[in-house]
C-alpha cells in the first residue's frame, strides 16, 4: 500500500529542491500545517509512494502542535 499520514501527523520528503508530499486522491487528512507548507514552497509536487519508495529519502513529518520533525524510516 502506499504511505498516507502518521498517527498524528502528514509525511512529506524533500528531494532536489523539491517538496512532495501525498497525492490528494488518497484517503488522508490534509492538515493544517501541510496546507501551509504547500501554499509557501516554491516547489511542490504530490506522489502515490510506497514505504520501500521512501527508503533513503529526506523524510519529515508536520503537524500543527510540533510543526516539522525530520523522520526515520
Amino acid at each position: 500500500g502506499y504511505v498516507l499520514e502518521g498517527a498524528f501527523s502528514n509525511v512529506f520528503f524533500e528531494e532536489n529542491d523539491t517538496l512532495y508530499f501525498m497525492d490528494p486522491s488518497l484517503p488522508y487528512y490534509e492538515g493544517l500545517t501541510q496546507e501551509r507548507l504547500i501554499q509557501s514552497s516554491k516547489k511542490v509536487d504530490f506522489v502515490k509512494i510506497t514505504p520501500d519508495e521512501l527508503k533513503g529519502k529526506r523524510l519529515f513529518t508536520c503537524n500543527s502542535l510540533k510543526g516539522v520533525i525530520k523522520g526515520i524510516l
